[in-house]
């Protein structure tokens, strides 16, 4: 079982510093987990030892501080998104972050680790560059501001030194007269890595755009500012019925590469069609009060889950490795193994004897191994095991219920059972995972008749149905939600 030996669960700032000074180049950060535990398992990256920073309190803050918007490091992409006090700041970045991957990789994935990764094709990095963020690092220095165009140096190269790492991202929330939009092209909706992207912001006075902030991503090895199409954007009337020029322009300041998704010329054509685009949604006046729900079908900013309670503290020796997980596994307090490398598919399946998460890719593309980690979907396949230390796990053995020495069957099984949307049952205990996280966040109950079917396919985006059954499988989660609805308002008073 290849990959690290030891995992680490610091409880603050200074403890994670310590060790990282202590393990030297041998440890590696991890929060989500969801490009690490890839590039662990192709052998790209080596790591001896993993530090979680996902315990630490600060580095999951959201708030407002001397006039600065402050994110933590820690912070899901699904919190981003759905997060009113970043919608108001800047609702670019909600785009930006309610684009990422699939429902499951935005509950685990976290702002820091977008920041780390350092990709030109990060979907967050172009939003905060045009936000003229600011990123907090921490070492064994000290805290210490840096500028995000400072701080990012290359293809997944950063500023960061030896034993640092990044605490939080802070920005100017955008001005009343400010508005914006983020954009990007992927080849699939989950899981979706941009071909290309853009994030504009356009100030506009009296008709006419008098300051402007433009960057793309995956289209030069470093995302950063497009100053020529800044100042080809400043002085035109908001309503200019073609922003042609514009998209000229950015074509020719890009340097994009070739490569497995795409060629230099169909990026560069790529790129100014989205800066074009995305200029004509920031100047429509009604973007920002659509603007989220236009990036997905419709479909308002959800958690695929309903949160529970932050998970148990770590060990009372926060230097210590991580030994054994304990956690409640399926409503019972159980021990898991934390061997090396290993995985939470791997302990559920291998330590606990429940076989019923399924492991079809092992790279997170597929949602077969989905679970609820403290009432979230999460990929089982790339979580570590130690992850879930002091959390609640639940595998699809919990979705049926024990009444009087027999098993009944969820609505979500039942409804998958009716429809005939249960074919080869691969991908089934997956997909019932989703589903029920999909019912117990609640978001379906704002959602009237044609928001439904689009919300339940998002919440079904991470998950890859072999038999290419999705119809019959969305039927199933509309009945299954009906039934909820009828027995809510049976029970109510």
């Amino acid at each position: 079982m290849a990959g690290w030996r030891h995992y680490y669960l610091p409880a603050t700032v200074d403890e994670a510093v310590t060790l990282l000074q202590r393990l030297g180049g041998q440890a590696r950060l991890v929060a989500g987990g969801t490009d690490l535990l890839v590039d662990t398992r192709r052998h790209k990256v080596a790591a001896a030892a993993l530090v979680d920073i996902t315990r630490i309190p600060e580095l999951q803050a959201i708030r407002q501080e001397d006039g600065y918007m402050v994110i933590g490091a820690a912070v899901t992409h699904a919190r981003l998104a759905s997060s009113p006090q970043v919608q108001g700041a800047a609702s670019l970045l909600a785009q930006a972050a309610w684009q990422i991957g699939s429902p499951q990789v935005r509950n685990r994935g976290t702002l820091g680790g977008n920041l780390g990764t350092a990709s030109p094709s990060g979907d967050l990095l172009p939003p905060l560059v045009a936000l003229e963020a600011e990123v907090q690092i921490a070492g064994p220095s000290g805290l210490r501001w840096m500028r995000l165009a400072d701080f990012l140096l290359g293809v997944k190269q950063t500023a960061l030194g030896p034993s640092e790492l990044v605490c939080a991202v802070r920005f100017r929330p955008l001005k009343s007269n400010a508005s914006s939009a983020f954009i990007k092209y992927g080849v699939r909706r989950g899981r979706s890595i941009a071909v290309a992207s853009a994030a504009v912001i356009l100030e506009i006075e009296n008709g006419l755009i008098q300051n402007t902030r433009v960057a793309l991503g995956a289209v030069s090895p470093r995302v950063g500012r497009f100053a020529q199409v800044e100042g080809a954007l400043v002085g035109q009337r908001a309503d200019s019925p073609s922003w042609a020029a514009v998209q000229e322009i950015a074509a020719r300041e890009c340097s994009p590469i070739s490569d497995l998704r795409a060629s230099v010329d169909y990026r560069r054509h790529l790129a100014g069609a989205l800066v074009a685009r995305a200029v004509s949604l920031a100047c429509d006046p009604h973007a920002a009060q659509r603007s989220l729900r236009q990036v997905r079908d419709g479909v308002r900013p959800f958690m695929l889950g309903r949160e529970s309670a932050a998970g148990e503290a770590p060990p009372p020796q926060g230097l210590q490795p991580v030994e054994v997980v304990r956690c409640r596994l399926n409503g019972q307090q159980t021990t898991l193994p934390a061997a090396p490398g290993m995985t939470l598919l791997q302990a559920l399946r291998q330590g606990a004897a429940l076989t019923g998460t399924k492991e079809g890719c092992a790279e997170g593309e597929c949602g077969a191994c989905t679970v609820l980690l403290d009432g979230l979907a999460v990929l089982a396949c790339l979580t570590p095991a130690a992850a879930a230390y002091g959390r609640e796990v639940r595998t699809v053995e919990s979705a049926a219920s024990r009444q009087e020495g027999s098993q009944r069957l969820s609505a979500v099984q039942r409804s998958l059972i009716d429809a005939g949307a249960v074919q080869c049952g691969f991908c089934t205990p997956g997909l019932v995972m989703s589903a029920t996280a999909l019912i117990e966040s609640q978001a379906w109950s704002s959602a009237d008749e044609l928001e439904l079917r689009p919300l339940i396919r998002e919440a079904l985006s991470g998950n890859l149905c072999r038999c290419t059954g999705y119809s019959l499988i969305v039927d199933a989660i509309v009945d299954a939600v009906e039934q909820v609805t009828s027995h809510s308002q049976e029970v109510q008073p």
